[in-house]
């Protein structure tokens, strides 16, 4: 649990600085539904209230946020998957 909550304040300090980089008003977050609903989901409105962005869930299969975060669709991306297997899935559906 320890492990998750250091994650998550390496994430949002993460979306923090992109935010402010990019627009400053919202962050799209796609990616699998355990890490959705594990992490982004509950800290969306914590988030908001303390940051001033605007969190965009855009939940989808942990393959398909690596392709949304490649194809420029969302911003950040999780998935509680290993990345190199992440990664093959997304080269066999032709991804590069």
């Amino acid at each position: 649990m320890c492990r998750q909550y250091s994650l998550l304040v390496a994430i949002v300090l993460f979306l923090t600085g992109s935010a402010a980089a990019a627009s400053g008003e919202e962050i799209r977050v796609g990616g699998g539904g355990a890490a959705m609903m594990g992490i982004f989901q509950p800290v969306k409105p914590h988030f908001e209230k303390a940051a001033g962005i605007t969190l965009i869930n855009l939940p989808s299969s942990p393959k398909g946020g690596l392709v949304n975060l490649i194809e420029g669709r969302v911003d950040v991306t999780a998935a509680a998957h290993p990345l190199d297997g992440l990664i093959a899935a997304a080269r066999q559906d032709g991804v590069g």
